[in-house]
């Protein structure tokens, strides 16, 4: 038998390991729930991005239109066209660098959750709300550290530490052994 207490330690050094082994999965969990928010926010931005890059395109084309017209009638400079022929060959590089990036923002998402990607199209997605909630900055900070799991990991590692310790103390404890034994004797033979 244990001396008693040894067990109790034991146990309880299990337990602390436990639980700081959840609170770095659970990191790693919020990791990647952030990850998957950031790029998810990309994607939104250059899908908007590129939505006001092909506006701006129309417009320029009407103004190149304009130009033209200005030009061919004699009371526009050549200069006027030329400077809106640039800009939509701008416009029109920065829509392919934009498209570019938002496939990359998608393949990123999909890496990130595990979904095959099969299709060259990316998907248009929703534009995202910037009006989240709002938190003064000791009230943020507060939260932040109350369901922080790196900080419960230390936490948790610190005592699992002060369980060892206690433990490793009473292995200096005797242990107690008992035994019994069991001999028949014959009446008769005496």
């Amino acid at each position: 038998l244990s001396f008693p207490g040894k067990l109790s330690s034991a146990e309880e050094t299990a337990q602390l390991e436990w639980e700081a082994a959840m609170s770095e999965y659970l990191q790693k969990k919020n990791d990647i729930i952030l990850s998957v928010k950031k790029s998810y926010y990309e994607l939104s931005l250059f899908s908007r991005q590129v939505e006001i890059s092909e506006n701006n395109k129309t417009l320029i084309r009407e103004i190149l239109n304009l130009a033209e017209a200005k030009y061919a009638s004699g009371r526009g400079p050549q200069s006027d066209v030329l400077r809106a022929q640039v800009e939509l060959g701008k416009t029109g590089n920065e829509i392919i660098a934009l498209k570019q990036m938002r496939r990359t923002a998608f393949l990123g998402i999909c890496c990130l959750i595990g979904i095959k990607v099969e299709t060259r199209d990316v998907p248009e997605v929703e534009g995202i709300r910037a009006d989240g909630p709002k938190y003064d900055q000791d009230k943020a900070a507060g939260i932040a550290l109350a369901g922080n799991p790196s900080l419960r990991k230390a936490s948790f590692a610190r005592e699992k530490s002060r369980a060892e310790l206690k433990a490793a103390r009473r292995q200096y404890l005797p242990d107690i052994g008992v035994e019994a034994a069991y001999a028949w004797r014959n009446p008769q033979s005496s």
